[in-house]
């Protein structure tokens, strides 16, 4: 009799150690695809963060560029705004005269 209670617990720890043998081996797999999949994103990032600073640079030059361009256009409009405001005051003074 004690042989069979004995025999029985240590069948119900084998269970339990399979059991649990089984739920690790499937965690493992689970944190082995995690991994993988931050590796990728490192090596993807790893690229990106490679060609940030050429990039940035790049965008900065053509702010510079366009920030240029707007300064002289906007010189430009001033100019013109400038032109038209006397040539009306010339036309209203010349307008006045004639009557």
């Amino acid at each position: 009799m004690l042989v069979v209670i004995v025999v029985t617990c240590n069948l119900i720890i084998t269970i339990l150690n399979l059991y649990l043998t089984w739920k690790i081996w499937q965690i493992r797999k689970c944190l082995s695809c995690y991994a993988d999949i931050l590796v990728d994103l490192e090596e993807n990032l790893a690229i990106i963060f490679r060609e940030s600073p050429a990039s940035i640079l790049e965008v900065s030059l053509e702010i510079y560029r366009l920030k240029n361009n707007y300064e002289t256009w906007e010189k430009y409009s001033n100019m013109i705004k400038k032109s038209l405001f006397i040539f009306d005051l010339i036309y209203r003074v010349y307008k006045k005269k004639l009557r």
